[in-house]
């Protein structure tokens, strides 16, 4: 995990434009590890996935 504070006079953020535009990487993480998942990326995105989870645990799959 990447920690995003500031430390001591130094100013945040990435050389040559913000932060959003530097990291282009997929929205959503799941990361499933012995008998635990971890979701991270947007809430929005998260609800979707657990959505997604609890459908399938519903279907039987």
């Amino acid at each position: 995990m990447h920690s995003l504070r500031v430390r001591g006079g130094q100013r945040g953020g990435v050389p040559g434009g913000s932060f959003c535009e530097a990291r282009r990487a997929p929205t959503l993480r799941v990361v499933r590890d012995t008998g635990r998942i971890v979701i991270s990326g947007r809430m929005a995105d998260v609800c979707a996935e657990l959505d997604r989870l609890a459908a399938l645990e519903s279907a039987g799959a």
